[in-house]
């Protein structure tokens, strides 16, 4: 179309480059399986075909476009994906493989239940035959005792040729009472897999902050438990300046520990009643509570965040160090705004993104005095 990317379409890039490299990420996993094929994609497709997309991209923010049609795009790029299908092929191939082995596995579980299933019919029969039925000759001799103190000495009286009955019972009872206990053992067991599955599903792996997911729902909580009455809370949103110029420089590995101690700071630094998390690649949120005389409190906690984080030392794979800086913006749950999380998300976004463009490493506040009114925007470097 011969015209410069827009602001829409430029972070329509983004978020397709950002879903590329949480594809490189998965892939990076299998490097060590599978070299060769790899090898091919990284070249290929992670090589020879970002850089034509980032050649084309350059060229598409100059006026006048990049002058290449979408035919010829396809031509240059398209031939680049072969190795990523390649690596998929193999990687389906090993999990049918898997799977097959699997399919064993379970057929083997099958006979074993089958099996135990006959083994517990066959100590049923056994209960019922050295157990039960003493015990109802018992009754019976019982009976007889009973019929002959009664004076009915025409009573038939019953035979047993059967020994040990008392003793049989006593196992029946340890088998009973081991499987009691085993059956406990698994109930605990099933019972702390679904303590520690809540608590991977609340927590971000990388970070052990907690996820979005997890802070949005807190933060509800937080601000549904004000009730009628206006929520007094503040968000803060930050994340790493040119955190993928630390990758592309340091390696994936670095900006994974940088992300790491970021998160360390960041339970260190804030206060304890303080809802934290990763909500995204490198970014953050710290919702606070307030008082109606506590608003400054949110801005002197970003920027103590932020002047700890730019204090930071990173060590990289290489043994290089690694300074880290963020950009803050701070929005506040102001009377009218009600219990509105997607709008408090999205005004503390817009302070972030002020805070970009007023050159990055810097706190960017979306004030609201303790009696409400108009917005005003403070700034602290």
């Amino acid at each position: 179309m011969h015209s410069t990317l827009t602001d829409d379409e430029l972070l329509a890039i983004e978020l397709s480059r950002g879903r590329i490299e949480q594809l490189r990420a998965l892939i990076d996993l299998r490097m060590l399986d599978h070299p060769a094929v790899t090898a091919e994609a990284f070249a290929r497709y992670f090589g020879d075909g970002e850089r034509y997309v980032s050649t084309v991209r350059e060229l598409a923010t100059h006026p006048g476009g990049a002058h290449v049609s979408t035919g010829r795009f396809a031509e240059q790029y398209v031939p680049t994906m072969p190795s990523i299908t390649q690596l998929r092929d193999v990687l389906l191939a090993e999990t049918q493989g898997n799977l097959r082995s699997a399919m064993l596995a379970l057929a083997g579980a099958i006979v074993a239940v089958v099996v135990l299933l006959g083994v517990l019919a066959w100590l049923i029969l056994m209960f019922r035959r050295e157990v039960v039925r003493p015990f109802a000759l018992a009754a019976r001799v019982i009976r007889v005792i009973r019929a002959i103190a009664k004076g009915d000495l025409a009573v038939e009286i019953p035979s047993s040729h059967r020994h040990e009955e008392i003793g049989e019972l006593f196992e029946a009872t340890h088998v009973l009472r081991q499987y009691s206990v085993e059956r406990a053992q698994l109930e605990t067991e099933r019972g702390q897999l679904i303590r520690e599955l809540a608590t991977m599903a609340d927590t971000d792996p990388l970070t052990r902050l907690l996820n979005r997911r997890a802070f949005e729902r807190r933060a509800r909580a937080l601000l549904d438990d004000t009730g009628g009455a206006s929520p007094r809370v503040a968000l803060l949103m930050f994340d790493v300046d040119h955190f993928k110029r630390i990758n592309d420089s340091y390696g994936h590995g670095t900006g994974d520990q940088a992300l790491r101690v970021i998160a360390e700071l960041c339970r260190t630094t804030v206060r304890q009643s303080d809802v934290v998390a990763r909500v995204g690649g490198e970014e953050f949120a710290v919702l606070v509570a307030l008082d109606d005389a506590q608003f400054p409190v949110a801005a002197a906690l970003a920027e103590r965040l932020r002047q700890r984080i730019g204090e930071a030392v990173v060590i990289a794979d290489s043994g290089q160090t690694c300074r880290i800086t963020a950009s803050f913006g701070i929005a506040f749950a102001a009377p009218g705004d009600g219990h509105d999380l997607t709008h408090l998300f999205r005004r503390a976004d817009h302070m972030l993104y002020k805070a970009k463009l007023a050159g990055r490493d810097c706190v960017i506040a979306d004030v609201y005095p303790a009696q409400g009114g108009p917005s005003t925007t403070a700034m602290t470097e």
